[in-house]
């Protein structure tokens, strides 16, 4: 499946005024923090030096962000994975039985108390929806002076139908005190009924590294990979194809390839050291071709030092 980026762009210029769609709908409502309240979510848990503040959780610069120091408290009981109950905040989304989301979150861990000090434990992030878990991350060991990011990033079936709470725990196997880790959040997304290829980073995204990059769409499906600068406010639905195209002019076509028999295709690129790529915030959409058109979700996460 080869599509120029040219006539990709000519379609979208030629079809714009006619097929033009709303925002993604993100089922999280304040999802940014960039209100600078917590408010829909409400906090539950133990709650340990929580609040909303500024911080570079994502590595494309400050932003607010939800944060919290990671871990329980004394005469609380260890869940079965040993973990103490931390902080969690939490908001009612509407979902629907046997139906697919995709979940997506920047999280970021640091001693911000003692930064050189390391930590036997940063922390688990978990995600639960009707009291379900659907995903986690695990920060694992913390050494000192780091600045340990993430995205997270999954898909999961809604069990039940109706007004359900999402649910975001912070706990950790040890109490929480003032030398234990912060964990912040930031980007939270709740996309009903996702549309395949889900572009996806996996770990550290350093400059002067290599860079872990995960494709998720159809088994065996063709399928091209394309980079953006930009994103437009609305995007644009193209005849033929399944799903809107969100990238802004200049936009370019890095491969196409194809998924393997699970539908999952990983690439590791190596990042230069170049210092205008340090938050640099990135836009990346794929396009695959399994019998019909698909035009994935569009994703953006940058490089950093």
């Amino acid at each position: 499946m080869k599509i120029p980026t040219t006539s990709l762009a000519a379609i979208i210029a030629t079809t714009a005024f006619a097929f033009s769609l709303p925002c993604q709908v993100n089922l999280v409502v304040n999802g940014d923090f960039e209100t600078g309240v917590i408010s829909p979510w409400v906090e539950s848990g133990w709650s340990c030096a929580s609040t909303v503040s500024k911080h570079n959780c994502a590595g494309a610069g400050d932003s607010q962000t939800f944060n919290c120091i990671l871990g329980g408290k004394a005469g609380q009981t260890r869940r079965p994975n040993g973990y103490w109950p931390g902080n969690a905040i939490e908001q009612d989304v509407l979902v629907v039985q046997t139906v697919e989301y995709l979940f997506m979150a920047d999280v970021q861990v640091q001693n911000m108390q003692s930064p050189a000090t390391g930590n036997a434990d940063a922390g688990l992030v978990e995600v639960f929806v009707d009291g379900v878990s659907v995903g986690s991350h695990n920060f694992g060991r913390y050494n000192g002076n780091t600045l340990p990011r993430a995205r997270m990033c999954f898909t999961f079936k809604a069990t039940t139908t109706g007004l359900k709470t999402l649910l975001i725990d912070f706990s950790r196997r040890y109490y929480c005190s003032t030398r234990t880790p912060t964990c912040f959040i930031d980007n939270i997304v709740l996309v009903q009924a996702p549309m395949r290829p889900i572009v996806c980073p996996i770990g550290e995204r350093y400059l002067n590294a290599t860079a872990n990059i995960s494709i998720d769409g159809t088994p065996s499906a063709n399928f091209a990979l394309f980079l953006g600068l930009g994103q437009m406010p609305s995007g644009f639905a193209i005849p033929g194809f399944n799903g809107s195209w969100w990238l802004n002019a200049p936009f370019f076509q890095l491969f196409t390839l194809q998924f393997d028999a699970q539908g999952h295709y990983g690439f590791q690129p190596p990042v230069p050291n170049d210092p205008t790529l340090d938050g640099l915030l990135l836009y990346w959409q794929a396009i695959e071709a399994p019998g019909a058109v698909n035009i994935g979700e569009v994703t953006s996460f940058a490089f950093y030092k």
